[in-house]
């Protein structure tokens, strides 16, 4: 399984802190200059990562691509047949909880390695250095 968290704490209402390990490193302080709604700000920043990981996904036959999961406060090893691109989840979440972008199957951390010709440099990787490039573009 790989899989990538980010947890929201809020101080005061003003002040959030990101802490997941490395791939919302360098994201921080958007989120901390913030003004508007630290959820909808979180939001964004999920949708984004959410739609990285799944444009730099390869494709043999689209099941990896199809395997992103986002859950909150705990990792899911749940894994589906679907296919291709899946819709931006609606999950409900607030400040403190530790949100998950995972992908459960069983090659995800040799693709995230480099092992697949279509996405060389991983997925995570690649999809982490776009973000924080528009967000210091944003900021």
């Amino acid at each position: 399984m790989f899989c990538m968290c980010c947890k929201f704490e809020d101080n005061r209402g003003k002040q959030m802190n990101v802490n997941n390990g490395g791939f919302f490193a360098g994201i921080d302080g958007f989120l901390e200059d913030a003004d508007k709604d630290a959820v909808t700000n979180t939001r964004k920043v999920l949708f984004s990562a959410w739609q990285g990981l799944t444009d730099q996904s390869p494709v043999d036959q689209g099941t990896f691509k199809g395997n992103w999961m986002m859950t909150v406060n705990g990792l899911s090893a749940e894994t589906s047949e679907k296919v291709g691109a899946q819709p931006f989840p609606d999950v409900a979440f607030k400040m403190g909880d530790a949100i998950f972008l995972s992908n459960a199957l069983p090659y995800a951390l040799r693709i995230e390695s480099g092992w697949s010709p279509m996405a060389p440099q991983g997925v995570v990787g690649p999809t982490r250095r776009a973000l924080i490039l528009e967000l210091q573009k944003n900021d």
